[in-house]
C-alpha cells in the first residue's frame, strides 16, 4: 500500500520541465495484491492492484478524480494479460484557460457556464509475450467514454468542431465538453541475430466529441527502429517515423563507436518531410512531398579521470 499527498500554488513555478497544471491539490492511493511467483504453474502469477488519485484547488473545487482496478496473470514465455477498468470526472474552469467574464469582458468559455465537467468510464485490455528469442508482441487498447475534450483544434486537417466553433467559426471561445475516445498501441520486435534487431510501432488515437459526434482528432503513428551491432562497441540505427495528423515523415540515420564509458563517437543524418500536409511555417499545402529541413550532425565525447 502507497499512499501520496502534494500540492502546487497558483504561483508555482518549476525551474526546468514543464508543470501541466498549478493551483492543485494530489491525493493518491495505490493498493495491490500479487501471489508468489510460480513457474511449475499454468498461471505463474496473479495481480490485482487499485489506483485511486484526486485532485482539487486551493478553493477546495474537485479539479479530477479517477479510480483505476487491474487484474493480471503471468503465464509462461514471458505472457502477460491484464485489463483495466476506470471511472472518474473532470472539471476545468474559466480562469485556467484565459480571463474571467466580467459584464464588460468575454470570458474564455462559450455560454452562461465558466466550468466544465465530464464523467468518464474506460476500459483497457493488455496483451504482451516474448513466445521465443526472436519475437515479441505487445498489444494495448483502450476505450474512454466522456474524456474531456478542450476544444483547441488540431492542426489544419482537424480543426474545431464544437458547438462554439460551428456556430461562430474557428476563432470563437472556448467549448470544452465530454468525447469517446479509441487508443490502440502495437510493437513487434524481431531479432534474427545477436547483431541485428528490427522494430515496428503503430499507434491510434481517434477522439469524437458528444455534443456534435464529429472528430475532434484521428491520429495514426508508424515508427519503424533497426539496430545493427557490427561490434561490441560499434553500432548502426535507422529510424523512421511517420504521422497521419500532421503528414509528418521523419527519418535519421545514426552510427556510432563507444570503446569504453565516457568515450563516445556519433554521426549521422536527420531529415524532415511533409507528404500531402501543410507547411509547418507557412501553413500553406503542399501536395506531394517536401522537405522542411535537414541535419547532419556529429557528437564526440571522452571522460577524463583525475585524482586529487
Amino acid at each position: 500500500m502507497n499512499y501520496l499527498a502534494n500540492g502546487r500554488s497558483k504561483d508555482y513555478r518549476a525551474d526546468v520541465g514543464f508543470t501541466q497544471r498549478v493551483d492543485t491539490n494530489y491525493l493518491g492511493s495505490y493498493i495491490r495484491y500479487q501471489t508468489d511467483p510460480d513457474p511449475k504453474r499454468r498461471i505463474i502469477q496473479k495481480k490485482v492492484q487499485n489506483a485511486t488519485n484526486i485532485t482539487y484547488d486551493w478553493k477546495g473545487r474537485e479539479q479530477y478524480f479517477i479510480t483505476d482496478s487491474q487484474f493480471q496473470v503471468s503465464l509462461d514465455k514471458q505472457t502477460y494479460l491484464a485489463g483495466n477498468i476506470q471511472f472518474g470526472k473532470e472539471k476545468v474552469y474559466e480562469h485556467e484557460f484565459g480571463p474571467n467574464r466580467t459584464p464588460t469582458r468575454q470570458g474564455a468559455f462559450f455560454g452562461p457556464s465558466a466550468e466544465r465537467s465530464a464523467s468518464f468510464k474506460a476500459v483497457q485490455a493488455r496483451f504482451e509475450t516474448t513466445p521465443n528469442k526472436q519475437f515479441y508482441i505487445s498489444f494495448f487498447l483502450d476505450y474512454t467514454a466522456g474524456i474531456m475534450e478542450y476544444d483547441f483544434g488540431a492542426g489544419p486537417h482537424f480543426p474545431r468542431v464544437s458547438r462554439a466553433a460551428l456556430l461562430l467559426g474557428q476563432n470563437a471561445p472556448l467549448d470544452p465538453g465530454p468525447g469517446d475516445q479509441l487508443t490502440i498501441q502495437t510493437t513487434v520486435r524481431y531479432q534474427p541475430t545477436s547483431a541485428f534487431q528490427t522494430q515496428l510501432n503503430y499507434t491510434k488515437q481517434r477522439l469524437v466529441r458528444d455534443d456534435t459526434h464529429l472528430v475532434a482528432f484521428d491520429e495514426n503513428i508508424f515508427s519503424s527502429r533497426s539496430t545493427y551491432q557490427f561490434t561490441r562497441n560499434t553500432f548502426a540505427r535507422l529510424r523512421l517515423d511517420y504521422s497521419t495528423l500532421n503528414a509528418r515523415m521523419r527519418p535519421q540515420f545514426v552510427i556510432g563507436w563507444t570503446p569504453n564509458p565516457g568515450t563516445a563517437f556519433y554521426a549521422g543524418y536527420n531529415d524532415d518531410l511533409n507528404f500531402r500536409g501543410y507547411n509547418p511555417f507557412t501553413r500553406v499545402y503542399e501536395p506531394g512531398l517536401h522537405g522542411n529541413g535537414r541535419t547532419f550532425f556529429i557528437k564526440l565525447s571522452y571522460l577524463f579521470k583525475r585524482s586529487f
